[in-house]
């Protein structure tokens, strides 16, 4: 049963959705980011590249969140029209 929830891609972006946001926080809280080409960025001496990765931290992390929610909306709903046509 534990295998199955792993499998699920929507719990899985549900997953990674949650761990990009904590990232954003903590790197917020650190006052510093890691840029890939540029190395570490802080608050106080490159605020305007600080700023950008904590927003792309934030912004990628909600887009897999809704598409979460959205993959496992539509897949309820197909299950329960299944249902319906079984039962009718």
């Amino acid at each position: 049963m534990t295998t199955a929830l792993f499998i699920r891609s929507d719990v899985n972006l549900l997953l990674a959705g949650i761990a990009f946001v904590v990232i954003g926080v903590v790197y917020i809280c650190m006052g510093r980011v890691y840029g890939r080409f540029h190395g570490w960025a802080s608050r106080a001496d490159d605020p305007k590249e600080f700023w950008y990765g904590v927003a792309s931290y934030f912004v990628v992390g909600a887009d897999l969140i809704a598409y979460a929610l959205y993959l496992n909306s539509r897949l309820s709903k197909l299950g329960f029209e299944i249902l319906k046509q079984k039962k009718g």
